[in-house]
């Protein structure tokens, strides 16, 4: 319909008169109804006696016999517009043009609205589709490249910048929520990520966790958060070590694209893990180990020290008895002369002291 709106207005208002060639643009891909309008546009103009139809130039043919939409629909016979011209693009041209790093940066920002496109679904409740939300931004970016900035850098500079800021803008309408400490009191645990949505679309996006050695978080896959609402995850979390320790959460897209901002969240361990497990039980292992051989060295040592010097083990050692268990002490043996009186000698020689016993060599004996 602008095409048709801007032949109507140049066949009225064209200051001079001439030929106006009707070319689609490069990447134009209409569907046939689209198609059709327009030709049934053209042929309405033409009835109207707004435009005039007429062929390219030929080579040799007279100028006059080839007609030219003018003011008012008239067909004119000017040779100048009929007149064939070469088309050059001289080197010095190449200056004017829109630099590299500004069409390259261009095409950057394009990928991530095609990407944030494609994480996009329809919201039931809310009726919007995903290409009202970034076609407006393709659009802003395309602009940065327009040809009206040949040999004006920095007016696309400009644009370019508006445009990646607005773009950013729509990329952290999801973003993560406030972080809040975790504490942990065994070795497995839930990291919860709360998830907003400020966009009328729904969003997939997949968790990324940056998480230090010795700490390991499960992968949920893809997820979605709905249109204008948030959601909470809970991804489980395994510490094999206990202490203080930060991950970083990102949201990307499946194609890599960065969704709001990296959050920092801080976690306390205080449980063992594996690895601190298993250096406890070794430790506490090797020092019953170590307590045991020292206690049969002792009773080994105290085995030893109740032998003689020549190898041969002595008796026990005797046991002190106390009053009340005190034994008797036994009587000395009765011994008789030859005469057989029967009479009891309580001590020996030496005048029966019985601290000098007789023996059977005794002289007195004899």
């Amino acid at each position: 319909m602008d095409g048709l709106a801007s032949l109507t207005f140049r066949s009225r208002a064209a200051a001079v008169p001439g030929t106006t060639i009707v070319a689609p643009p490069r990447r134009w891909n209409p569907d046939e109804g689209e198609l059709r309008d327009f030709l049934s546009g053209l042929k309405t103009l033409r009835q109207a006696g707004f435009v005039q139809p007429t062929s390219l130039p030929r080579s040799g043919e007279p100028a006059g016999q080839r007609g030219a939409v003018g003011a008012g629909g008239e067909t004119t016979g000017d040779a100048e517009s009929s007149r064939r011209a070469a088309i050059t693009y001289p080197a010095s041209s190449a200056a004017d043009e829109i630099p590299q790093r500004i069409l390259r940066k261009l095409a950057a920002q394009n990928y991530r609205v095609g990407e944030l496109y494609r994480a996009a679904a329809r919201e039931p409740a809310k009726n919007v589709v995903p290409a009202s939300v970034t076609t407006p931004l393709r659009n802003g970016l395309l602009r940065g490249a327009s040809s009206a900035w040949r040999g004006e850098s920095r007016s696309a500079r400009k644009w370019m910048g508006t445009a990646e800021r607005t773009l950013q803008g729509v990329l952290d309408g999801v973003r993560l929520g406030n972080p809040r400490p975790i504490s942990l009191t065994s070795s497995n645990g839930k990291l919860p990520v709360t998830v907003i949505n400020d966009l009328p679309v729904t969003i997939w996006f997949e968790l990324h966790v940056d998480s230090p050695r010795g700490v390991r978080v499960d992968d949920l896959g893809r997820l979605k958060v709905p249109a204008n609402g948030k959601r909470q995850f809970l991804p489980k979390l395994h510490a094999e070590r206990a202490g203080k320790f930060t991950v970083d959460v990102t949201m990307r897209t499946e194609g890599g694209t960065k969704l709001g901002r990296t959050q920092r969240l801080r976690v306390d361990s205080n449980a063992y893990g594996a690895v601190s497990l298993i250096i406890t039980i070794s430790g506490a292992a090797l020092l019953v180990l170590l307590s045991g051989r020292r206690l049969v060295r002792r009773i080994r040592s105290r085995r030893r020290t109740g032998g003689t010097a020549d190898g041969t083990a002595t008796g026990p050692e005797p046991r002190l008895a106390d009053d009340a268990e005190a034994q008797p002490v036994p009587e000395l043996a009765e011994e008789t002369d030859g005469t057989g009186d029967g009479s009891r000698r309580t001590g020996g020689g030496h005048g029966g002291d019985p601290e000098h016993p007789t023996t059977g060599n005794d002289p007195q004996r004899s």
